[in-house]
C-alpha cells in the first residue's frame, strides 16, 4: 500500500495485473490449441468464450495436484494410493462408459495405458 499510496490504487493494479494475465492465458492456450493440438480454428474460438480453458487449466492443475502427492508418498501411501486409483478408474469407467466419452477421460486412460 505505501507505493501505490492507497488502497484503491493497489486494488486498481491489481484488478489490471489479473486481467492481463487472463489475456495472455487466453492467447496462449488459442494458440496451443490451435497451432499445437492442430484444431480447427472454430474450435480454437471456442476458447474466447472461456469454459473451454477453464475446464482445461482444472484439469490440468487436477493432474499436477496428483503428480505431487504420489512423489511425496511413503511406500505403505503409495499402495493405498495406487489401490484407490484403481478403484478411481473403474468407477470412472462404469460412469463414462468403455471408451469414455469425456474427452479427457478418454486421453487420461490412453496416456496412461489402462483399458478405455
Amino acid at each position: 500500500v505505501l507505493m501505490f499510496r492507497s488502497s484503491d490504487a493497489l486494488a486498481n493494479a491489481y484488478g489490471i495485473a489479473v486481467s492481463g494475465t487472463m489475456v495472455v492465458t487466453t492467447a496462449l492456450a488459442f494458440f496451443v490449441v490451435w497451432r499445437l493440438w492442430r484444431w480447427p480454428l472454430w474450435g480454437a474460438l471456442a476458447l474466447r468464450h472461456g469454459v473451454a480453458s477453464a475446464w482445461l487449466l482444472g484439469k490440468l492443475d487436477a493432474l499436477r495436484s496428483w503428480r505431487r502427492l504420489r512423489r511425496i508418498c511413503t511406500p505403505a501411501e503409495a499402495g493405498r494410493l495406487a489401490a484407490n486409483f484403481t478403484a478411481w478408474e473403474r468407477a470412472i469407467l462404469d460412469w463414462q462408459g468403455d471408451p469414455p466419452r469425456d474427452a479427457f477421460w478418454r486421453w487420461y486412460f490412453r496416456l496412461a495405458g489402462r483399458q478405455g
